[in-house]
């Protein structure tokens, strides 16, 4: 199972600063994610339209409504041994870099 697990990433940009933990499980061949942000206590309102896997590396699609229009947001998350390397492309904002996230669970 790749990346099952919970991870932990640091993001220092203007849109947020502090910790992203990301949720990543599976169940009967189906990935899905589970996002919150440290000190963001309200509901993420998010849906998980797809998660792909390609190799070692996990890329989702899902809309939230914290994004303008209710617009799609994609992930993506390479795992490498027991780090992982995630990239969310934001519409309106462009390309956040997650950087190395460490697992924590």
């Amino acid at each position: 199972m790749l990346g099952i697990g919970k991870w932990k990433f640091y993001v220092d940009v203007f849109l947020f600063k502090g910790y992203i933990t990301l949720d990543v499980t599976e169940k009967d061949g189906e990935y899905s994610f589970e996002p919150s942000l440290e000190g963001f206590n309200d509901d993420l309102n998010y849906e998980i339209l797809d998660v792909k896997v390609k190799g070692n590396t996990l890329i989702g699609t899902a809309r939230a409504t914290l994004m303008p229009g209710n617009k799609v947001v994609v992930a993506t998350l390479e795992f490498k041994d027991d780090c992982c390397y995630g990239v969310v492309d934001l519409p309106y904002y462009g390309r956040l870099n997650l950087g190395k996230g460490e697992k924590i669970g």
